[in-house]
């Protein structure tokens, strides 16, 4: 059996906020499935290892802005209705 492909993290650097993540899920995935797969598996808690909590759905793209444990930041690097998924940071100006 093969293991299943690793979701693409890319880093934010310097202006990194910790533990808060952009994830943008793949045009074919159902957003409220997901969205409910979350709940079930990681309800809201901002919890170090395991926490979850969605801060912000997206209109233009399909994801959210959420602030992810350890455990469930790893979680999200095996889903196949995952694209990518981006540190967020503080803007620069």
């Amino acid at each position: 059996m093969s293991n299943p492909s690793v979701v693409p993290m890319f880093q934010a650097g310097q202006n990194a906020i910790p533990n808060k993540y952009l994830i943008r899920l793949n045009d074919e995935a159902d957003i409220t499935d997901h969205l409910s797969w979350l709940q079930r598996e990681h309800p809201d808690s901002v919890d170090d290892e395991l926490g979850c909590q969605v801060v912000h759905k997206y209109t233009l793209i399909k994801g959210y802005a959420a602030i992810l444990g350890r455990s469930t930041l790893e979680d999200f690097t095996r889903r196949n209705d995952v694209e990518s998924i981006t540190e967020d940071h503080k803007p620069t100006y």
